[in-house]
């Protein structure tokens, strides 16, 4: 029983003290936000290295993520405009 109480405050203490989200297009983005915001933020990057922004696809766990993200830091890729329209639909 102990340990079971253990656990569920560690993972209570995890959740309140995760740090406020932000979202950007591409990981090169993530290098310049963190030097902006430090550490006060997690940073979510939506197209994975590798894969290109003009045909990329978000799975529902990046959309998870922007969900929970405070802004998200577009490039200016046309293909952009397509998913905010869907991210403004959700």
């Amino acid at each position: 029983m102990k340990k079971i109480l253990l656990i569920v405050t560690f993972l209570m203490l995890n959740l309140f003290a995760s740090k406020p989200e932000l979202t950007v297009t591409i990981l090169p983005q993530k290098y310049f936000v963190q030097k902006i915001v430090k550490d006060k933020f997690d940073i979510n990057v939506m197209v994975p290295p590798g894969s290109s922004p003009h045909n990329f696809e978000p799975k529902p766990s990046a959309m998870k993520a922007l969900f929970n993200s405070k802004a998200y830091f577009t490039i200016g890729d046309p293909s952009e405009k397509a998913w905010i329209e869907k991210f403004k639909q959700k």
